[in-house]
């Protein structure tokens, strides 16, 4: 059941009516041919700003049978349908209609496909029930989006927990929200932005770094504009909405939720801070030999967040402030500043990562040991 805060999307209308021209008989099938071809049509209404929406980048109509020639259709993708026609359907039994929608990285989001019989000089309406590939089945045409997880991002169960933050803040979150497992990487970033100012070049899986807080939104909204998400920020004062549904830095007190991975301490594993333990988690001035390395070969934390401790610093979204001793619900820091935040810590320098340690720059400060990762507000 749907809350009327959640994401819903609904078919209204999903169906295919195939027309035929004018036949004064019945046709016929004779090898592949036929007395008399047909037109599909399909249109999916769907709410302007749905998850639904978001993804789609292409969409595509098939129609298939044993005695006929695969007919593929690509759709027309608008704010509020994919629709499209397909002609010259030969008239004959068992018309497979496939419907298929891909995201921006060409993954296959959605897929319905329904079998119906082309008469000549009739109509026939078919209607198709498309699935979620990545999350549940339809029911009634309504599609549950809630299982739904961005690629590459995880899921961060934030909405109605409460924590102490290392400033002293009670806080409180009343959302839930998606965090990239990794720290953006060169090769990412070089996708969207279509450079890589790195200083560490050479491996394409490192994080990217050399990158001001403004590069980092800037890309934030590249990519939100590419897949078709809202944008969170305002460019004319670069303040968040963080209602929007698309990438953004995230908050100070979201980066270390989602670091602490549920967990208390100053580290999520426990209290360990030997080497050898140090060393199954992070990149750091102990082990780093001076510059970045490929994300993801560390153990995660219990998000399945990687290299949240070392290797770059992440900016945040919130200005420097010393917070003080208040409980807070969803803050987003300051309204003004001198420096943004960073946390993680990077592998330059002497100070060992926590969940704890917070830096800070200046928003237009470049640096080889500073880089990012995404969220999104589910």
């Amino acid at each position: 059941m749907f809350k009327a805060k959640d994401t819903l999307f609904l078919f209204s209308a999903i169906f295919l009516i195939a027309m035929f021209g004018n036949c004064s008989k019945p046709s016929t099938i004779i090898g592949a041919q036929t007395d008399g071809s047909g037109v599909a049509m399909l249109k999916i209404k769907v709410a302007a700003g749905s998850i639904f929406q978001s993804l789609v980048h292409t969409a595509t109509l098939t129609v298939s049978a044993s005695d006929m020639l695969t007919i593929t259709q690509n759709l027309t993708i608008t704010d509020t349908s994919v629709e499209g026609t397909v002609a010259g359907i030969p008239a004959g039994k068992n018309r497979l209609f496939s419907l298929s929608v891909y995201d921006s990285f060409d993954m296959l989001e959605y897929q319905g496909l329904s079998i119906a019989n082309v008469v000549a000089d009739s109509t026939v309406k078919v209607s198709i029930n498309v699935l979620r590939i990545a999350g549940n089945a339809v029911i009634n045409g309504t599609i549950d989006d809630s299982s739904y997880i961005p690629l590459g991002m995880k899921f961060i169960p934030s909405s109605g927990a409460t924590f102490k933050m290392s400033t002293n803040n009670n806080v409180t979150f009343t959302y839930n929200f998606f965090m990239d497992s990794t720290d953006v990487t060169q090769a990412k970033y070089l996708s969207i932005m279509g450079t890589n100012p790195s200083n560490f070049t050479g491996d394409l899986k490192r994080p990217v770094e050399m990158v001001s807080w403004y590069d980092a939104v800037r890309f934030c909204i590249n990519i939100s504009k590419q897949e078709g998400l809202q944008q969170c920020y305002d460019t004319s004062n670069w303040v968040c909405d963080i209602t929007k549904h698309g990438y953004r830095l995230p908050t100070e007190a979201e980066w270390e939720f989602a670091c602490r991975g549920g967990t208390t301490g100053g580290y999520f594993w426990g209290n360990d801070t030997s080497a050898v333990t140090l060393n199954q988690y992070m990149w750091y001035s102990i082990n780093d030999s001076s510059m970045t390395h490929e994300v993801a070969l560390k153990k995660p934390n219990p998000f399945g967040l990687y290299d949240i401790y070392g290797n770059v610093w992440e900016w945040c979204y919130d200005w420097y402030t010393d917070a003080p001793l208040t409980a807070v619900t969803d803050p987003t820091g300051p309204s003004t500043g001198t420096y943004r935040v960073k946390r993680g810590v990077g592998w330059f320098g002497n100070i060992i990562p926590s969940s704890t340690q917070r830096g800070t720059n200046i928003p237009t400060t470049k640096d080889a040991a500073v880089g990012f990762r995404c969220v999104r507000t589910k």
